[in-house]
């Protein structure tokens, strides 16, 4: 997992290697306005999400997601995941930081 500053945007940046080296990456960046996640798969392909920030809202799905503590991200009509290759503990962490940097509005 790695941070870096670039123009005045976070960038988070998660790569995974699995046992076969097929490679997941994954890329947040969030400017004063916008939230964009660019998940590379194994595949080559590229999915992209991007929401004003103001409406972007990190979910925990404690038991009912494909894998423990699943964490997703929703706004702009639609709801992804992030970080489901990380381990229990990372997931939490991530859902802590999405929470902290993406704060509630209600």
């Amino acid at each position: 997992v790695g941070q870096a500053a670039e123009d005045g945007a976070n960038i988070w940046q998660v790569d995974w290697k699995e046992p076969k080296e097929r490679a997941i990456l994954e890329i947040l960046t969030l400017t004063d306005d916008l939230v964009r996640l660019e998940r590379h798969t194994p595949k080559k392909d590229v999915k992209e999400w991007e929401c004003n920030r103001y409406w972007a809202r990190p979910q925990m799905h404690g038991k009912d997601g494909p894998v423990p503590y699943y964490v997703t991200l929703k706004g702009a009509g639609r709801e992804v995941e992030i970080g489901a290759f990380l381990s229990e503990d990372e997931r939490r962490a991530l859902f802590d930081d999405l929470c902290r940097i993406l704060p509630s509005r209600a």
